[in-house]
């Protein structure tokens, strides 16, 4: 190595170093300067961080954990600066820190030019919905219609952009691990979304408070209930597909690491995480979210069973497999008119005979016919003495039971000699968790009511999408590079679309007073996270001005994560103040109330506590004229004088301040991505993402065909993303968006096609 190419690779290693130091440094300032959990916040960065020096590629197995499980703006109100952008610094502080940062990157020609077409319509976009530059201020970070949104939601794609360098030095390090240790994090973060989904349905508060395994249960398979589950994303708090389009790319990674496995462990934990993720993907009852879930499976069904030509002659045979594979979904039929119970023996009873068909072919014939023969026996008397209903003759169960087990010995004997029986177990997971877990929710009662209002909403929607079109300027550069990234919200709302949305404000005034407005509707929420003791007497206060002639400031005390379906939740204390024209001054008002058991004592498991406030146009203001109310040192006390909220006057701002819009969702979000990304970015990043998108997929379906692990999963992932995408802008979901430009990258990085995968676990 001569002398000149060493002193390049000092120069670039000492500014690789330095770079790292900025990176590090901003990040400290940025937990300094957050309003919430400073100290937590930090330690688990160090945590983090001290992880990636040791073991960099770890890295890519917390990322996703950390994007799905932390999200504190709910509590902090800091809705641009995030948590995520933190530790995002950190990754890249440690990717140039370790030496980790490939400035060479290689893709194929045809992705190297729909990624730069993408990257110069980003950045032409972003500056065009940043301009005119607002100033750094607490009144403009406190709302979307700001032109600092522009910056807020293309920062998902950019942080992947600079991430890039970093993941493909580790793909070069090793490609295998590489892969494997991301697959195993997006596995974990599914699997968790499940937890996360229990705890918000109230299974864990069951489990935890003393009560009964019947309580515990009709909270976990409660299909009726209208509360749609939005997990740990706080994007959601304007509705949106944040859970669907996640939830869409990690539910195949459970699959993906059971089956790479080389330890049985490892194998059932991979079907445990997919599991739990499927359950979370369907307490969403979200339209979207099944949609993505049968594309998905029809993607991953194609490319098993039609393979590259090379391989067809081996799995000619596959599609008499398939239908011993399939033979459970019979038992979707039993579902609506009996319940689960009969479901669950018979996919017990396929379960058993599975494995019977796979002992039977490795000679151990007599235990495959005693477990087919036990199968059969405890599924046939398992369902007679279950439906009882002369609906179901006792012969019709038995034919059935029989037919569920024939199935599942065939799929085993066929299926063991090839994939052996860790892959027989990999395919009872994905059968029966499949068939398990969607059936009861895709064939309860919500579901039922929410598919009834399918065509209605589709028109909603084709309306929607048509408003957003003609919203936009007719010229050549909003033609080109669209209206700028971010700028829907605010165009919605000066076009006059919709004339009933309420809004807020935070506002200036001449001594320099923050104060907070609220225009009257029917959806907009402002709140407050208060964790409030039981059992005592707490005074609500505040400075109201107003020259309306009367309107309704709505307070009420209750517990809520993100979203909620219902305008009066279960436990609540309402706080109402049917206030009058203040004549332009300031006037004090005040409500009084018992919290009892809705507040905290010591109980865990349950959601937070919050004070919301909302200028409510309702039942007899419904018809009267648009009002609005000012709002000031608001003040929350228990019966000790003991104060409970925090930044009370608004002096900082949304600080602690959260927006919530349950129900009026449309003037959030397109709900169409490529309508979306043409609004924002007109035909140059229409024409760079579905280029870029279109090339690395059909490069991952290719490498699937040809039997590689990575690529049939991405392949799948993808086609569930693209599903919900139909429905969903998902390009105003940043954290989101950046998980989906990461998986899109590692798979336009994953060189050539590999017949096998040998990671180990």
């Amino acid at each position: 190595m001569g002398y000149l190419q060493r002193l390049h690779m000092t120069r670039s290693r000492i500014i690789l170093l330095l770079a790292s130091l900025v990176c590090f440094v901003l990040a400290g300032f940025a937990v300094l300067a957050y309003p919430f959990a400073q100290v937590e916040l930090g330690l688990g960065l160090l945590a983090y961080t001290a992880l990636g020096l040791w073991r960099p590629r770890l890295l890519l197995f917390l990322l996703p954990l950390w994007l799905a499980l932390v999200n504190l703006a709910p509590w902090s109100g800091s809705m641009y600066l995030e948590d995520y952008d933190m530790v995002l610094a950190v990754t890249l502080a440690v990717f140039m820190a370790t030496d980790r940062y490939a400035l060479k990157i290689r893709l194929t020609p045809v992705q190297r030019v729909f990624l730069g077409v993408l990257i110069l319509s980003y950045v032409i976009s972003t500056l065009r919905g940043l301009w005119p530059v607002p100033p750094v201020d607490v009144v403009e970070l406190s709302t979307y219609y700001s032109n600092w949104h522009s910056v807020r939601l293309a920062k998902g794609f950019f942080w992947a952009l600079l991430l890039l360098p970093g993941v493909v030095a580790l793909l070069r390090e090793d490609h295998t691990q590489a892969r494997l240790t991301l697959a195993w994090g997006m596995a974990a973060a599914g699997g968790m979304m499940g937890v996360v989904a229990m705890w918000e349905r109230g299974v864990l508060h069951a489990v935890i408070e003393p009560g009964t395994i019947t309580a515990v249960l009709t909270h976990l398979f409660d299909f009726s209930t209208r509360y749609r589950v939005t997990g740990l994303f706080s994007e959601m708090h304007t509705g949106g597909e944040a859970i669907d389009s996640f939830m869409a790319m990690t539910w195949p990674f459970g699959l993906l690491v059971a089956s790479q496995a080389k330890r049985r462990l490892w194998v059932w934990l991979g079907g445990f995480l997919f599991v739990l993720a499927l359950y979370a993907l369907v307490t969403t009852f979200s339209r979207a979210s099944y949609l993505d879930l049968f594309v998905g499976l029809v993607m991953a069904a194609g490319l098993h069973f039609f393979p590259h030509s090379s391989h067809q002659t081996a799995r000619k045979e596959d599609l008499l497999t398939l239908l011993g594979v399939v033979t459970p979904l019979s038992l979707a039929w039993l579902y609506s008119p009996v319940g689960f119970y009969p479901l669950l023996i018979g996919l017990l009873g396929w379960s058993i005979a599975l494995w019977g068909g796979a002992f039977s072919v490795r000679k151990n014939v007599l235990l495959g016919v005693v477990l087919a023969v036990i199968a059969l026996l405890g599924s046939g008397w398992g369902m007679t003495q279950t439906v009882m209903s002369p609906n179901f003759p006792t012969l019709l169960l038995l034919g059935l039971a029989l037919l569920v087990v024939a199935g599942g010995y065939l799929a085993g004997w066929r299926l063991v000699e090839p994939i052996g029986y860790k892959g027989v177990a990999v395919t009872m997971m994905l059968v029966t968790g499949s068939i398990a877990v969607v059936t009861p929710a895709l064939l309860g009662a919500r579901m039922e009511k929410r598919l009834s209002t399918t065509q209605v909403d589709m028109v909603t929607r084709e309306t929607h999408w048509k408003n957003a079109l003609e919203i936009m300027t007719p010229d050549w550069p909003t033609l080109f590079f669209g209206m700028g990234v971010g700028k829907f919200p605010s165009e919605y709302l000066w076009s006059g679309v919709q004339n009933d949305i309420g809004t807020y404000k935070f506002k200036r005034e001449a001594d320099g007073n923050v104060i907070l407005l609220l225009s009257s509707g029917q959806d907009e929420r402002m709140a407050q996270r208060v964790d409030l003791p039981a059992d005592r007497s707490y005074t609500l206060s505040l400075d109201v001005r107003t020259d309306a002639d009367r309107l309704w400031l709505r307070g009420m005390v209750y517990r809520r994560n993100i979203l909620l379906q219902t305008d009066t939740p279960p436990d609540f204390r309402e706080l109402n103040m049917h206030l009058l024209n203040t004549e332009g001054e300031w006037k004090r008002v005040s409500k009084t109330f018992t919290l009892g058991a809705l507040g905290n004592r010591g109980m865990t498991g349950r959601q937070p506590l919050v004070l919301e406030l909302m200028n409510w146009q309702r039942y007899e203001y419904l018809h009267g004229p648009r009002t609005l109310v000012e709002i000031d040192n608001i003040s929350l006390k228990d019966d000790q004088g003991r104060e409970w909220l925090l930044n009370g006057n608004f002096s900082r701002g949304m600080e602690r301040w959260f927006p919530y819009y349950d129900f009026n969702h449309l003037p959030w979000h397109i709900k169409n991505i490529w309508v979306h990304i043409y609004f924002d970015q007109g035909l140059l990043g229409l024409i760079g993402l579905a280029g870029f998108i279109a090339s690395t997929l059909v490069a991952a379906i290719h490498r699937a065909r040809q039997g590689d692990p990575w690529g049939f999963t991405i392949s799948t992932a993808m086609a569930s993303f693209l599903g919900v995408a139909l429905f969903g802008g998902l390009l105003d979901m940043p954290r989101v968006i950046f998980i989906a430009y990461l998986l899109l990258f590692v798979t336009a990085l994953s060189g050539p096609a590999r017949a096998t995968w040998s990671g180990r676990t």
